[in-house]
């Protein structure tokens, strides 16, 4: 929670709203990840061109670009 507490008085950070086209999208992909939460953020990251920062070795598997090291 502290973490939480943290980010939230950071201008810089501002939270990504799941809009209707997020959601969408989220009905054509491909079912290669079980958990719809994390499917709902390769929608957004798909749709806005942004990088997902996961280890998570599924989502590596969709059309987005994955950061971990």
């Amino acid at each position: 929670m502290r973490f939480i507490a943290t980010w939230a008085r950071n201008p810089d950070l501002v939270p990504l709203p799941f809009q209707e086209e997020d959601g969408a999208r989220d009905v054509i992909l491909p079912r290669l990840h079980g958990d719809p939460f994390d499917r709902g953020l390769v929608s957004q990251a798909i749709r806005r061109n942004l990088t997902i920062v996961t280890p998570d070795p599924l989502i590596r598997r969709y059309p987005v670009p994955v950061l971990w090291q």
